[in-house]
């Protein structure tokens, strides 16, 4: 028997991986003769990256670019040969921006601007 896993992460719990690890596990130990294929999958939200991450094996790397108020930040992406991925809210999304903070003219994305620049040359 042959069966797709294609979840996505469990919020607060697991990642899109994790969940298809477990998935498998139990198939595995139920099912004699059973292949799964493993497609962790995001639904654009919280997630997405890491599910594409692992579907394409994509290597995990960081750079430091400027942050959203002008300081110095590490960024996280990923890559495999031309291929390259990040997530945009890792730099300057409602998670990295304080409450008090949150003005968008005074928010600059100048750092995700220096990654797409270096990774293009």
């Amino acid at each position: 028997m042959k069966i797709v896993i294609a979840p996505d992460s469990f919020k607060e719990s697991l990642t899109a991986e994790e969940v298809v690890q477990a998935i498998k596990r139990g198939f595995e130990q139920s099912i004699v003769a059973v292949e799964c294929l493993l497609c962790p999958v995001g639904d654009g939200g919280e997630g997405t990256v890491d599910a594409i991450r692992h579907s394409l094996d994509l290597e995990e790397k960081w750079i430091q670019v400027t942050g959203p108020f002008g300081q110095k930040e590490t960024m996280l992406y990923f890559q495999k040969g031309e291929l390259a991925l990040f997530e945009v809210a890792d730099l300057v999304g409602l998670g990295k921006i304080p409450l008090e903070k949150r003005n968008p003219l005074q928010i600059q994305t100048r750092g995700i601007g220096e990654l797409i620049r270096y990774l293009i040359t």
